[in-house]
């Protein structure tokens, strides 16, 4: 029986982006202006499904453009004032009544900004994609508490404990009128599912792991803008302006003639990576939660676990995403690989959340596996 190890090796011998085609000017022009509209329009629904898309798309282009300058070219950084005319637009095509408004429309104008700044510091020093993904999920994170402090300012005059919970509330507000609205007929009388005791109890939770959930969706938005800025530099033919980490596996075998060894290489251009320790922290938070959990009674914490649990958790559904499609070794075309695509099927209109559940323990899983039987080598 066969023994597969792994070996990646870091290719970062090009520091820089100079040998990558450079982006003609008529592709400039067009990335500067495009990016000056979809920052304006992502302004009319902070935070928004629909706007989102245009956020995305404008980071992404934000990055592909600061990375055709060199290091040396002060117009790599320069691209980022384009969030000024991004703004004055915004305000001249949206205008805002009220202070709060204003406060949210100025985070969503420089919310693409914030999710490129960290993505092209990570590509231009050959940092990994999780780095970026993080960095770029942390700053826009810092962004959105930010504004949300200066918008609880603007509406309560102040920024202390009642104002926060205030604010949550009203947050909370249209969830809770959500589960009221939940019946069904008994004895010819209309019932409420939940009652007032569990409507409260699931808002209360919901309040306690706000942070997480932002950070998640903060996590996925940042991966999101990553992936298109590969697919716009393999577009325009720059996808070598990218970290590319080269895989060596090592498959022993016996034969009849003795043992033998076969030897594949594998490259991956900008590739998503787990470590074990961020897979032990998952495991160790999601336990945490539980036990520390105590009816609709969260404790600083199991909450503090539930957050991290639920900002971790994009990470891990994603490999187990890939493991069950056989993007990382996994077997697809297998037994158990169909066995968990069918279950993950049934999940999907029977409960979602427990097929996220499931995909993370498969994603937790397949990281240590790879990770135990993978050496990273990094020349020097």
């Amino acid at each position: 029986m066969g023994v597969n190890n792994q070996i990646s090796v870091d290719n970062n011998d090009n520091n820089d982006n100079n040998n990558s085609p450079r982006l003609k000017p008529a592709a400039r022009i067009l990335f500067c202006v495009l990016t000056v509209i979809l920052c304006c329009v992502s302004s009319a629904n902070p935070l928004g499904l629909v706007s989102l898309p245009f956020t995305v798309t404008a980071a992404a282009l934000i990055v592909n453009l600061s990375l055709c300058y060199p290091k040396s070219d002060s117009r790599r950084w320069a691209v980022y004032t384009l969030a000024i005319p991004s703004g004055a637009l915004a305000l001249l095509v949206y205008p805002v009544a009220d202070r709060p408004a204003l406060a949210a429309a100025v985070a969503a104008v420089l919310f693409p900004f914030v999710l490129a700044l960290p993505t092209a510091v990570c590509i231009s020093r050959r940092r990994s994609r999780t780095a970026a993904i993080a960095m770029s999920a942390a700053a826009a994170l810092l962004l959105w508490l930010a504004a949300g402090a200066i918008i609880v300012y603007f509406r309560y005059s102040s920024i202390d404990l009642s104002s926060v919970a205030q604010s949550l509330d009203d947050i909370v507000e249209p969830f809770r009128g959500y589960l009221k609205g939940f019946t069904y007929e008994l004895d010819g009388e209309v019932v409420n599912y939940y009652s007032d005791a569990d409507i409260e109890g699931l808002c209360e939770y919901l309040k306690s792991v706000m942070l997480g959930i932002l950070g998640a969706a903060m996590t996925i938005i940042s991966y999101t803008a990553s992936l298109l800025t590969r697919l716009v530099a393999r577009s325009f033919d720059r996808e070598s302006m990218l970290p590319i980490v080269r895989r060596i596996h090592v498959h022993r075998k016996k034969t009849p003639d003795g043992p033998a060894v076969e030897v594949r290489q594998e490259t991956a251009v900008w590739p998503v990576t787990l470590d074990n320790l961020t897979a032990f922290v998952y495991i160790g938070s999601y336990l945490l939660s539980v036990l520390l959990a105590s009816d609709n009674v969260i404790l600083v914490a199991g909450a503090t676990a539930q957050n991290l649990m639920i900002l971790l958790t994009p990470a891990f559904v994603y490999a187990g995403v890939r493991e069950v499609m056989g993007g990382s070794g996994g077997a697809a075309t297998s037994p158990s690989g169909c066995l968990i695509f069918a279950v993950a099927v049934v999940f999907v209109f029977v409960n979602p959340l427990l097929l996220a559940v499931l995909l993370a323990v498969i994603g937790v899983v397949a990281t240590i596996r790879d990770n135990l039987r993978t050496r990273r080598i990094k020349p020097s």
